[in-house]
């Protein structure tokens, strides 16, 4: 089952995240900040949020999560983790699959992503599933400092060129 997270799960996504990402995992209060938010006011709010994997309703462990954030008729994938022992069982799919469809019924037209130039596992996984590099980011992951490559795919058609500031094309 996939649903959105509530503030009762911070704590598991929090513990998933550091078994995922170790020192490179966001500090528990960024996702706390994440499932606490408000929706904004305004013409194009930004809309934050986290779905999990749970394979049983609560108080049982999540297999994993994915955040998002939702702007200008985007997606950014900010964060995918499954926990170890429930990898390659379809759980990553799962959650990024959904994740893509929350955010084409919001309107978004386009998803991207940023992951670390040295994983190509996660770069073979996003490609698997219709994202294509487009530019890198030099620099941008901490512990260990590494570039990142960013992927894109298109939510309704082909996906545009990536013309982000500060994106060298690769």
């Amino acid at each position: 089952m996939i649903r959105r997270a509530t503030r009762q799960d911070w704590q598991e996504i929090v513990r998933l995240s550091v078994e995922a990402f170790g020192a490179s995992a966001w500090p528990w209060k960024r996702w706390r900040d994440l499932l606490t938010a408000e929706p904004q006011s305004g013409e194009e709010p930004v809309q934050a949020l986290a779905l999990v994997a749970a394979p049983a309703p609560p108080p049982q462990s999540l297999v994993g999560y994915v955040a998002l954030q939702l702007i200008h008729g985007e997606v950014e994938i900010q964060a995918l983790a499954v926990a170890q022992a429930f990898r390659r069982q379809g759980w990553g799919t799962r959650l990024l699959t959904a994740a893509c469809d929350r955010a084409r019924q919001a309107g978004c037209h386009t998803a991207l992503l940023e992951v670390r130039q040295g994983n190509l596992p996660a770069q073979a996984f996003y490609g698997h599933l219709g994202f294509i590099a487009c530019g890198r980011r030099p620099r941008y992951y901490h512990s260990p400092l590494e570039d990142a490559l960013l992927m894109r795919k298109s939510l309704v058609a082909p996906a545009p060129p990536c013309a982000e500031a500060g994106a060298d094309a690769t």
